[in-house]
C-alpha cells in the first residue's frame, strides 16, 4: 500500500481493532484513508462517537460515515480518483446497506455490494487486511494479496462483479 501509490481500497471484518489500527496506520501509508463506518443507532451515541473520532481525524485519517440518503459513495469515489484510500467492512450488511446474496461452499449469506461496485468504479486494487487478536492486547495484522478489479467493461459489469465478490467470500472463508 505505501510503494504502490494511488488509489487503494482496503476491506476488512468486523473484527480485531480496525478503530484503533486505521489512524494508526494511516499516518504511514503516504496517502489519505477514509475509514468508513455505520452511523450508531441511537443519535446520542453517533453524537458522542464522531466526538471521540474527530480527535482521530488528521490529514492523513478522515472516518466517513454511511448515513442513508448521503452521497458517500460518490465521495469516495472521488478519493479513489485523487489516489487516496479508503477503507471498509466487507463482512456483514447493517441496516440500509445493500446486500448481494453469496453462495460459498453450499451456504448462502448477504455481503454488502458497495465496497465491490466501489472497487469496480475506481479501477482501485482491493486489499484484505485484518486485525486478529491473538490474546490479551495483543494483535497481529493479517494482509493477503491484493486483487485488482478487471476494467469495467459495458456489459461484462455484471460477471465482472460477481467474480470479485466470490473472490472476497474466498477470502472470509
Amino acid at each position: 500500500l505505501r510503494e504502490g501509490g494511488g488509489a487503494a481500497l482496503i476491506l476488512t471484518a468486523h473484527m480485531g481493532n480496525y478503530d484503533v489500527a486505521a489512524p494508526f496506520f494511516a499516518s504511514r501509508l503516504g496517502r489519505r484513508l477514509h475509514g468508513v463506518r455505520v452511523p450508531e443507532r441511537h443519535a446520542e451515541m453517533q453524537a458522542y462517537m464522531e466526538a471521540q473520532r474527530a480527535r482521530q481525524e488528521s490529514a492523513d485519517f478522515r472516518v466517513r460515515y454511511n448515513h442513508p440518503d448521503s452521497f458517500l459513495g460518490v465521495e469516495l469515489a472521488r478519493a479513489l480518483a485523487a489516489g487516496e484510500i479508503v477503507a471498509l467492512q466487507g463482512d456483514r450488511v447493517v441496516d440500509q446497506v445493500s446486500p448481494v446474496e453469496v453462495v460459498w461452499e453450499g451456504r448462502t449469506w448477504p455481503l454488502p455490494v458497495g465496497p465491490f461496485v466501489l472497487a469496480q468504479a475506481g479501477g482501485a486494487p482491493v486489499f484484505p487486511i485484518f486485525i486478529v487478536r491473538d490474546g490479551w492486547r495483543s494483535y497481529r495484522v493479517l494482509v493477503l494479496p491484493p486483487r485488482k478489479p478487471e476494467p469495467a467493461v459495458r456489459g461484462q459489469r455484471a460477471r465482472q462483479q460477481r467474480e470479485l465478490i466470490a473472490w472476497w467470500a474466498g477470502v472470509l472463508s
